[in-house]
């Protein structure tokens, strides 16, 4: 399958050449129901708690019972919602989006976050590696939903019979010398029909009944011959292009 890029045909086996817009919008710029208790929990590991002894008998209380009054109104100095966003600006890695929509997506999400009673500044701070891997969660997925919407528009929008092309030079050869299989199927000796001399092994039992059937046409003469493609084995592998995989 081959893409018309820049009008120019190209074989489409990376799906980063189809044209979307990748932005950061701000109405997503909050953490979730799910961040918020994977933040809950990562604070609550991340505080522990304090071991006492009481009336001669062991006390165990955990810091956020003790610290959660100060920490509504406890603002540490060298620490301001810009510096932390600074930070997760500077530390996230995301070659797709300009610093500035990334910065005022962080600036958000953060705000957003520590207007929780829950998690003020002090807090937030504090789990700011936490919060780092999490945002770059966030826009990893967002990306990957960009990119699935894009890939769906380009095959499957109003105008992809002027944008996808098969064959034109593109058809894929299934070589004579080309076909090695990783496993051999224990059970090749049942088909008659299939292109190569060996049967790559199957995954599953639908497609051992599928390649039946397919050896039941070619019997009948409805097909010629059938192919138990390759996974995974570059040249040799006839492939379709998904938005994130193939």
């Amino acid at each position: 399958m081959a893409l018309v890029v820049q009008g120019e045909l190209e074989l489409f086996d990376d799906p980063e050449v189809l044209d979307y817009p990748y932005q950061l919008p701000l109405y997503h710029a909050q953490p979730t129901s799910e961040e918020m208790a994977d933040l809950g929990l990562a604070a609550k590991v991340a505080e522990g708690g304090e071991i006492d002894m009481e009336a001669g008998r062991v006390k165990v209380t955990f810091l956020p019972e003790l610290q959660h009054e100060m920490e509504l109104v406890y603002q540490p100095e060298h620490v301001s919602e810009a510096k932390l966003a600074g930070w997760l600006c500077a530390n996230l890695i995301d070659q797709y989006t300009d610093q500035a929509s990334l910065m005022a997506f962080i600036a958000s999400w953060l705000g957003t976050l520590t207007k929780h009673e829950e998690f003020p500044l002090a807090k937030a701070n504090r789990l700011k590696f936490v919060l780092r891997t999490m945002l770059g969660r966030r826009l990893q997925a967002m990306r990957k939903e960009a990119k699935l919407t894009a890939w769906q528009q380009t095959l499957f929008g109003d105008d992809s019979a002027a944008r996808v092309r098969v064959g034109e030079g593109f058809e894929f050869e299934f070589h004579p010398d080309a076909y090695s299989p990783g496993r051999v199927s224990p059970r090749s000796n049942e088909f008659q029909h299939h292109y190569y001399p060996q049967v790559g092994d199957f995954d599953s039992d639908e497609e051992f009944l599928c390649a039946l059937k397919l050896d039941q046409l070619c019997a009948k003469g409805a097909l010629q011959f059938w192919v138990r493609n390759l996974v995974r084995k570059g040249s040799a592998s006839f492939f379709l292009q998904k938005a994130t995989d193939r």
